[in-house]
């Protein structure tokens, strides 16, 4: 194999792997594990200041507090901040609280997922809360558009995955026939192209997903709140920093596809599958981050990576049908060369 086919698939391995460094799983939504005061407690003194510890780290831009008396009127607060030694903590600051039952609800979002979680507490100043303790946190289910954009980016690195694979690993042309060699160059970019706008499309439908959480975390369709919203989550959370490593493979993938479909000579095929094979593999990774598995509280490694590999799996055997019934199957009523082809494939 050529030396300088061999160093851009080194640098193009080193990329992917690059991306991967740092990389951190997402993990379950910012729930209340311990409030002060304490849920349903009964205080002699009205505390100055509440304080809520989570399981994840907070976005303080993204949280709201609303304090209410027994009476259903909203008490306002003085102020309310993070822990400077501690994102996980919430520090309320009360204003001076006559004897009451009071109850502190509050909207938060979890650097991690950028999932919206909501709950509350409720005490009183020398006298019982007439609600029923409760810190229990209430997690809001994803709209019909997120579930849409979810099985559209799924659809499309499956696409993306299975057309890759049709292409550089199953495809042979079979003899070395001009006829053969002809409808063998036409099927590889075909399948090339597929591919190329398969990831095109994981990218329009990964931007959809962010406006729409962007949308969630600040609760307004507001176009200029939205897009203020995205840049926050894209400067400051995690689940941001994923997003951008997606799109730099994303887009490093249709840069290397469309490199290939400019190169006809079969002999390059090892040099292709090891220039493709880290992206693809780097950009499954990088989406099981955000899977359940990485949500798991008990999450690891090998289960993060076990994910991967399923979605590996499923994404070659959806994307490889699809782009064999798409790309190949039409082949079978034409000529002999591209029959034979495509019988080959199957």
């Amino acid at each position: 194999m050529p030396r300088h086919l061999i160093r851009r698939s080194i640098l193009i391995a080193a990329l992917g792997a690059a991306l991967l460094i740092q990389a951190a799983p997402a993990f379950a939504h910012a729930i209340l594990i311990s409030a002060d005061p304490a849920d349903g407690a009964v205080l002699d003194a009205a505390p100055t200041q509440a304080r809520l510890w989570f399981s994840e780290p907070i976005l303080l831009e993204f949280t709201t507090v609303e304090l209410t008396g027994s009476d259903g009127q909203t008490v306002e607060i003085a102020g309310m901040r993070l822990d400077a030694a501690n994102p996980k903590e919430l520090i309320v600051d009360l204003p001076p609280l006559p004897p009451n039952a009071y109850r502190l609800a509050y909207r938060t979002l979890s650097t991690e997922d950028i999932h919206p979680s909501t709950g509350f507490i409720v005490f009183g100043v020398q006298q019982a809360a007439d609600l029923p303790p409760s810190a229990a946190v209430t997690a809001t289910a994803p709209s019909p558009l997120e579930v849409a954009l979810r099985w559209l980016n799924f659809g499309a690195m499956a696409t993306l995955a299975g057309g890759l694979a049709i292409a550089l690993g199953v495809l042979t042309s079979g003899n070395s026939d001009p006829e053969s060699i002809q409808a063998h160059g036409a099927s590889r970019r075909r399948l090339l192209r597929l591919a190329f706008w398969s990831s095109m499309l994981a990218l329009i439908a990964g931007a959809g997903l962010l406006l729409v959480k962007a949308g969630q975390a600040g609760g307004v369709a507001d176009p200029a709140a939205v897009l203020n919203s995205t840049w926050q989550i894209l400067n400051s959370t995690d689940y941001g920093e994923r997003w951008a490593r997606r799109v730099i493979l994303l887009f490093a993938i249709a840069a290397a596809i469309a490199w290939l479909n400019r190169r006809q000579r079969r002999q390059t095929r090892l040099a292709e599958l090891l220039a493709m094979t880290p992206l693809v593999l780097a950009l499954l990774f990088i989406q099981s981050l955000s899977s359940h598995a990485a949500g798991l509280e008990n999450t690891s490694l090998f289960k993060v990576v076990m994910d991967a590999a399923h979605l590996l799996a499923a994404s070659l055997w959806v994307g490889g049908v699809l782009a064999l019934v798409v790309v190949m199957a039409p082949l079978l009523r034409r000529g002999e060369a591209e029959s034979a082809l495509a019988r080959g494939a199957f």
